[in-house]
């Protein structure tokens, strides 16, 4: 670890477009905290199964309208243009699931879902060409951006659910105003960062590609071992409520969200003031989500109150993980790839994650979620893919070594 050679200094738009992604985390999560309740319970009545079936295409159509959004800032609009767009379509898509009619229901939701395509990935592309005169403050900003997008997340579940659960109009018209509030602040920021910067001779050869595709594949890997585990550990948290009421699932998000925000301006901080090599950072989170689920297998059953401070130190080390490496990610994402392609390349990190997903059931069957057997092995592997990354490290290391000496 090394002090960076300069104080940081982030700039206004990088804030702006950082409270923008919050206000429109908080629309979106705190909009689909009601929506199921609303199709089901709400003016149109629709079966709960019919409700829950089309529910479930609702992240695989987002992450397709990404990369066609994407496609569009790269390649037709501009970033800028297009994630501006994007979010006036999902202002006027939050505004329409007030009006009391099927067919505008499910127009707002397509709406909402063309403008999250075009929002997403190019403010994420813009968010990072902020960082190409400041490389050394990219993994500190998608720091601060993650901080804030936790932050708004959940306070848009907490308000939206709050006042939604009593009207869901009022809950839409809220999503709105939030994303109204996002839409101004990418407006009013003042970018003049070019869309079209020339690529360097690092973003043209065959190691930058091998690293963006390694980290894609990894990083969904990664994600899917954590979505298979949380099924364990969410069991463990309802057994746990068994034992103590106040302990619910409901109180372990709670935890886990406020953690994720003061640990993650911890993080922040240090990825500010200090450079740590990528692949060591990488390491170190994925050793932490290994240590958080091997942690959880001393949850012994049936539980008891010592089960509730064990459960507390999972969430906190899997929060650790989660912020150490999140913004590695897209930093590493942003420094690798060619200007031209970010937002393309942005949106497919959200890819493999749904593949493995779909495809890993076809060869495991039901036997990952059984008596702990997905946090034993998703720690076996969780750790794997740490050692590679502290081999790599260690690897570029003696590198750099023999070519100072």
């Amino acid at each position: 670890m090394s002090k960076t050679t300069s104080p940081p200094k982030y700039n206004k738009t990088i804030f702006m477009y950082a409270a923008s992604r919050a206000l429109e985390r908080g629309a979106y999560y705190g909009m689909r905290s009601i929506i199921v309740l609303y199709m089901i319970n709400g003016a149109f009545a629709i079966s709960e199964s019919d409700t829950l079936q089309m529910y479930g295409w609702f992240i695989p159509s987002f992450i397709a309208a990404g990369v066609i959004g994407a496609i569009f800032g790269d390649f037709v609009l501009g970033n800028r243009k297009a994630l501006l767009a994007g979010a006036i379509l999902m202002t006027l898509g939050f505004f329409v699931l007030c009006i009391p009619s099927k067919a505008l229901f499910f127009s707002g939701i397509g709406l909402i879902l063309l403008g999250s395509g075009l929002y997403t990935p190019n403010l994420l592309a813009r968010f990072g060409k902020q960082f190409y005169d400041k490389p050394e403050l990219t993994d500190g900003g998608f720091s601060l951006l993650y901080v804030l997008i936790n932050a708004g997340a959940a306070l848009g579940i907490l308000v939206i659910s709050l006042f939604g659960f009593q009207n869901f109009t009022t809950g839409f018209v809220i999503s709105g105003v939030l994303m109204l509030g996002a839409t101004l602040l990418a407006f009013f920021a003042n970018d003049s960062t070019s869309n079209t910067v020339q690529p360097a001779s690092k973003y043209n050869n065959a190691y930058s590609a091998l690293v963006i595709v390694t980290t894609i594949l990894g990083v969904g890997f990664f994600w899917y071992l954590y979505d298979q585990s949380y099924d364990n550990l969410y069991y463990l948290q309802m057994k746990i409520a068994d034992v103590n009421s106040n302990y619910t699932p409901v109180f372990w998000q709670t935890l886990s969200s406020g953690l994720s925000i003061i640990l993650g301006i911890m993080v922040a901080v240090v990825y500010s003031f200090y450079y740590v090599n990528r692949s060591l950072k990488l390491a170190i989170g994925l050793f932490l989500a290994a240590l958080g689920l091997v942690t959880a297998l001393f949850i012994a059953l049936p539980v008891s109150q010592g089960s509730i401070g064990i459960m507390a130190i999972v969430l906190l080390l899997l929060s650790m993980a989660e912020l150490v490496m999140a913004p590695v990610i897209y930093g590493l994402i942003t420094q690798r790839t060619a200007p031209q392609f970010l937002a393309l390349v942005m949106s497919l990190t959200f890819i493999p994650m749904t593949l493995f997903k779909t495809v890993m059931p076809y060869f495991f069957s039901d036997t990952l979620t059984s008596e702990m057997t997905s946090v034993k092995v998703g720690a076996a592997l969780i750790a794997l893919m740490g050692s590679i990354a502290l081999v790599i490290w260690m690897v570029k290391k003696n590198s750099n070594q023999k070519i100072v000496t």
